[in-house]
């Protein structure tokens, strides 16, 4: 039997995010200084790089609605859902990942509905 906090937590590692689909390629596309000398720039800097704020961005947007899902309080209140998807909606265009706002908007769904079936799976709650 599992332990009731871990069965209540959202699994990211079983989520399809649309950032999955970003090749190194396109990361040194986008940031070419932060990639051409890995040794003088350091790790640090890969922080720096757009895509880990989308990743973050993401991770975000499953979670509350994984929580809404789960009737409980949002992980992130400060953080607007429209407003969070807009962010991704520009990280998608740059990265190749969305052609517009409307595919944006369907993959930050899709996000949310993984989440929110994870909820429902291990609370037996329907919504």
């Amino acid at each position: 039997m599992t332990d009731d906090k871990e069965t209540a937590n959202l699994d990211l590692s079983i989520i399809r995010f649309p950032t999955d689909q970003v090749t190194i390629g396109q990361l040194r596309r986008e940031h070419p200084r932060l990639l051409a000398d890995w040794n003088a720039l350091g790790k640090t800097q890969f922080c720096q790089m757009n895509i880990t704020a989308t990743m973050m961005g993401e991770m975000a947007l499953a979670e509350k609605a994984f929580a809404a899902a789960a009737g409980e309080p949002d992980p992130h209140p400060d953080n607007l859902r429209l407003e969070q998807i807009r962010y991704l909606d520009m990280d998608y265009r740059r990265y190749g990942i969305s052609r517009g706002y409307q595919e944006s908007l369907r993959l930050a769904s899709d996000i949310e509905k993984a989440a929110e079936t994870q909820a429902m799976g291990r609370s037996g709650r329907a919504r």
